[in-house]
This record gives structure tokens, sequence and C-alpha cells, in this order.
């Protein structure tokens, strides 16, 4: 941009001219600059992005770089250094650390995903109204909160009167805004979803939000159902995503070829002369900066880590592509590197730890791509036996983040352990993947956010620890597998594997002891099913069970066991059958100890419980179908 006799007086042109000079539409419309986003870009990019402003007799030029400079903006721009060279600690690689590897296909390129039900995916939407109030008392600063609002349904007949045409047209936007090409939504799945018997969705709000009583409430009880169905849109398709990813991951040994090794690129500002010079001298020496951590290039240096040096962030005067560490990542490598110096309890003595620093989109290892997440590190453990377990860890605020299940960063662990499984089944590598959230947002004001019953307990179950903590915390983090887990996952028919896996999804302690009840159940009823499966033909009649008798009224716990105890005298005479001698070696007729007693307390607590359902079919339905056509048919 050239001005000739242009801006000798104080006004708003120049502004205005500069202002249309820097306007730039950005990769894929986002507006921004090569410099604010991640990835590979051509070159000579920044170069076309840079506009160059050449005055003539225009004083107004030299005032408007005194208001950048007052302003904090350096009008003199960055000098960019030697490249720095990262060194790879090759000893570290040599101990074959296993690392997920995506596939090479696209999940939005290789199959469409049809939007459905499904009845284990819920969203929520809290709307209701906080107050929180603060004042002084003689022990200082005290602080309450109230929050007014309870859950709440959306009658049918105010569903009916909504503008559904409207709500799919802006799901359809939806869709496009968040990059779900695969993703297609029938006209009529909309309504559907909202309009189940068993809600898909937890609504926290007052009574008057869903009972509108004029055309102005009716049209904020629209934008509140689109809110809950895009909730629902994003988290169906990230769990079909899911799906894919463990279905398609591969692990594979990391080398130093792996892009998130990758050298810096160092830029400082031109008018700090004497910054610049004392970088640039270090970058040339560079051993300093492989050795400890050194003030003039920030860093933070961790021998524990995959390469040297860590470049930390500070200000504006020293920049580095990869960007350095942010605050609370700096913080997460400095406790484990003073955990590691401790070495508590001679923990490190049995165990390997190595840390990786995991770059963003284009070089690290990803998530759900469509929205983009990429823990911040990898923390290996390596254990006597050779087994590797792969913590992803997020250090970052979550002041804006949703509770569990509604938070699919918050439950990645949850995926890992269903792709650990796959990959252990179909190549044998032993491996446990795994991943937690440290929050720097504290624990007080994430637990008043999240509602009540957020202790940090609970928080620390559902893997999000706090800054303040973190060092009490990490054993958990480095802990291996739990070894009930592993055996569950590792020996149990799919749909028990997955049942037990589900468990770790629920939030609400009412919720999960529900769900632990059912899942003891469908224990009970596979062990049933199977002593069913196993009776010959000849002994059914002996071993006096009727099956239609028990699916005709309902079957029930205490009918389970008596199946599986009726089934066990006869199992006397199977000596050749490995699998009824192990039934009838669980005792279950014994009330008074072992596996006996349990299935009796098992019975006591569902009886206390009263749930609406009392009965089981998942695993009966089939064969009792069967058993109501021709009796004892069952093959």
């Amino acid at each position: 941009m050239g001005l000739l006799n242009v801006g000798q007086g104080k006004g708003p042109m120049i502004i205005q001219l500069f202002g249309r000079g820097v306007r730039l539409k950005g990769r894929d419309f986002s507006l921004k600059r090569s410099s604010a986003l991640d990835g590979e870009h051509p070159d000579g990019v920044e170069l076309l992005e840079t506009l160059d402003i050449f005055g003539m007799r225009a004083d107004y030029m030299a005032r408007f770089k005194k208001d950048l400079e007052r302003e904090g903006v350096d009008p003199d721009g960055y000098e960019e250094l030697p490249p720095l060279r990262i060194r790879p600690e090759e000893s570290f690689l040599e101990q074959e650390l296993l690392i997920p590897r995506p596939s090479e296909e696209e999940f939005s390129e290789s199959r469409n995903v049809l939007l459905d039900v499904e009845p284990d995916l819920k969203v929520s939407l809290d709307l209701s109204v906080r107050l929180e109030a603060a004042r002084m008392d003689e022990d200082g600063l005290a602080t309450s909160a109230i929050k007014a609002g309870e859950r709440q349904r959306i009658g049918v007949e105010y569903l009916s009167v909504l503008d559904w045409h409207s709500i799919y047209l802006d799901l359809l936007e939806f869709k496009s805004s968040r990059r779900l090409w695969n993703l297609v939504i029938p006209p009529g799945m909309p309504r559907r979803i909202m309009e189940q018997p068993e809600p898909l969705y937890t609504l926290v709000a007052d009574r008057r939000v869903v009972e509108p009583q004029d055309f102005e409430g009716l049209n904020d009880l629209q934008e509140i159902v689109q809110s809950v169905l895009r909730k629902y849109v994003e988290r169906f398709y990230h769990l079909h995503q899911q799906r894919w990813d463990s279905q398609h991951m591969r692990a594979e040994t990391l080398t130093a070829s792996h892009p998130n090794f990758a050298d810096y690129t160092v830029k400082v500002q031109r008018s700090k002369r004497k910054l610049v010079a004392e970088v640039e001298a270090l970058i040339r020496r560079a051993d300093e900066l492989y050795e400890r951590d050194v003030k003039e290039l920030p860093n933070i240096h961790f021998d524990r880590h995959l390469y040297q040096p860590l470049l930390v962030e500070r200000g504006d005067a020293v920049k580095s592509t990869p960007a350095g560490l942010k605050e609370s990542e700096e913080r997460f490598v400095s406790v484990l590197r003073d955990w590691c110096r401790e070495e508590p309890d001679g923990s490190m003595s049995s165990r390997e730890l190595f840390l990786l620093r995991n770059l963003s989109r284009g070089k690290g290892i990803g998530f759900f791509n469509t929205a983009g997440f990429y823990p911040d590190f990898v923390l290996w453990v390596k254990y006597e036996d050779g087994s590797q377990k792969v913590v992803f860890v997020e250090p970052h605020g979550m002041r804006n983040d949703d509770p569990p299940p509604n938070n699919d960063k918050v439950d990645l662990y949850l995926a890992l352990r269903d792709l650990s499984d796959r990959i252990v089944g179909k190549n044998g590598q032993d491996i446990f993947l795994d991943s937690y959230i440290v929050s720097a947002t504290p624990y007080g004001e994430l637990s008043r956010k999240w509602g009540e019953g957020w202790t940090r307990e609970r928080f620390a179950r559902k893997h999000v620890i706090f800054e303040d903590d973190l060092k009490e915390r990490l054993p958990e983090l480095l802990a291996p597998r739990d070894e009930l887990e592993q055996r569950i996952s590792g020996s149990c028919p799919a749909p028990l594997a997955s049942g037990f896996r589900t468990l770790a999804r629920i939030s609400d302690p009412r919720d999960l002891y529900r769900e632990q009840l059912r899942f003891a159940e469908n224990v009970l009823a596979f062990l049933g099913s199977v002593s069913l499966a196993l009776l010959r033909e000849e002994d059914r009649e002996r071993s006096g069970i009727d099956p239609r008798s028990y699916w005709r009224g309902g079957i029930s716990p205490g009918d389970w066991k008596e199946i599986v105890q009726k089934c066990s005298k006869v199992f006397a005479g199977y000596r050749e059958v490995p699998l009824a001698r192990a039934i009838r070696g669980l005792k279950i007729g014994t009330e008074q100890k072992g596996f006996g007693r349990d299935v009796i307390e098992l019975i006591r607590a569902k009886n206390d419980f009263k749930p609406p359902i009392h009965n089981f079919r998942l695993y009966l339905r089939p064969w009792a179908e069967r058993a109501g056509r021709d009796g004892w048919s069952l093959r």
C-alpha cells in the first residue's frame, strides 16, 4: 500500500485504509493468518499475508508507529533466526515404545453415518439460574452459591407445535459448520429423537421454560430444542468416529522420524537487538539448551523427555514454531520432573518413565478429527514385564467444559480402553492406553460448575485431577491397569466386558449403583444361560427346569440362581466337561460363604432397590422364543 501526501493530519482515514489492506479470508474461511494456524503451510504464504505500507510526505506514519509501540505491538516485526535442531534421546527410542497410529484413511471419506436414536447416548443442557454472593465475616471472605432449576422434560404437546422444518435446516447448517460431511440427517429424525419415551437429554431449567404461555416463550423453547439436538448430533458423530478409530488404529514403534520430533523455528522482535544476538549465539552453541534451563530462550529441561530442548512461552519477545509450552503445560512437566527426582517410595525402581510433547493437528496424535483434540503430552510407563502404559495427558483450563458424559475429552480414557483391547487381541502387543485431564481451573470453581457431589475423589475416578494435588495423584496416573478390569476385558465375553466398561461412564452415584446391580444380574443371567446350554438333552427333564414358567412370570436374579443350582447338581456327572465342572465348583447353593453368599447379597440388594423392570431378557429372549415353540429345543 502506497501513501502519497496522505495522513499529514490526524484522522480516521489512515486506519480505515490499513483495515482494508489487512483483511484476508484465511484457510477454510478462518480469517486467520497461517502463523495462527497449525499444520504445514505453502512456502511464501507469510509474505503474501504481509501488508507493506510505503509513505511519501505522509507524516502520520511516524505517529502511527508510535501508537503501535505504545500498545505493545512491535512495528519492526520479528527476525527469524537459524533453525534450532532438537536432539532426540536415542537410548529412549531403543526401548521400543508403542504409540497408536491412526488409519491413513479419513473417517469422513470412509463411510456415511446415518443419524439415529442411540439409547445409551444422552446429552445435558443446564439453563438453571445461578446466583453467587460474597461477604466479609470474622473468618475472611465467605462465598455462597444458589442454583434455581430442576430436571424438566418437554411435553409432546409442546414439541408438536414447534417449527420442525426450521429445526431441521438449523441442524444441516450446524453439520456444515462442524464439517461433519459424511453425516446423513433424515428429515424426521430430530423430532423422533426428542420424543423418545426414555428421554435422550437432561434439561435443567425452570418449569416455565418447557411450558411456554406465549409465542415468545415458544420461540425460546425452539432454541432450547435446537441446542439439545446440536449437542446430540455432535456426540452421536463422535461416538461413531470413536468406534471407527478403534477398529482402524494400530500400534507401532515410535521412531525419531515421527512428526512429533520437529525442529524449532525461533523469531525474536527486531527492536530487541541485544536479545536477538543472545538468542542467536545460544542457538549456535546449543549445548546449554540440551543440558539445563536457560533464561534467554526459555525452556524446561526434563531428562525423561524424548528430545531436548523443550521450549516454553514467555511473552511476545520470543516466538517459536512449534509454539513453546503454555503455563499449565510447563507446570505439569515441572511437577513430574520433581516427582521423578524424589522417587517417592522407590516407585521408579520397577518401571521406567518417558515423556513426549504431542504437537497439534498435522503432526501430533489426535482424536475426534472434527473436534481436533490433540492432548499435549504422551507419557509412557514401561514395567518390568515389558508391558507398557501409554497415557495421553492434557493440562488445560476447564472453566467452559461440561461434565461427563457430555465431555468427549474427559471420556477419552473410556474409548482408549476399547482400543487397547482391540490392539492386544489383534496384534498381541501388551499395551494399555489411558488419558487424564490436569485441570488448571481450581477444584472449588469446577465443582460448583459441575454440580453437587463432585468431590476430588469423584473427579479422579473420571480421570480429572487438579494442579494443586497433581503430585499426590501421580501414582494413580502411573499405576498399571486395574487387575479386575484387565481380567474382565481379557477373558469375559464381549457383552459382559462392554457392560463393565460402561460403568465407568456413569457419574451420578445413584445411577452408578443401579447399573452396578444390573451388571451383576447380567453376569448371573449369563452364567444361567451357559448352564442351560451345557445340559444334555437327556438330562433336561431330570434337572427339573421348566424354562417357560420362568419366562411367563418374569425372570429374577433368584430364578437365575435356582437355574444354576439345579444345573450344578446334574453337572456332577459331567467330569469330562471342564466348564460344567467349573460352574459346579462355584457352589452357588452355599449361602454362608464364597460365591453363593455373594449371590444372596446381590438378590437382597436388588430386591431392596426395586428397579422398575424386574427381569432380564438380553440372554434369555432368543433361547426362550425357541423354547416356547418346541420346549427344550436348545442348540
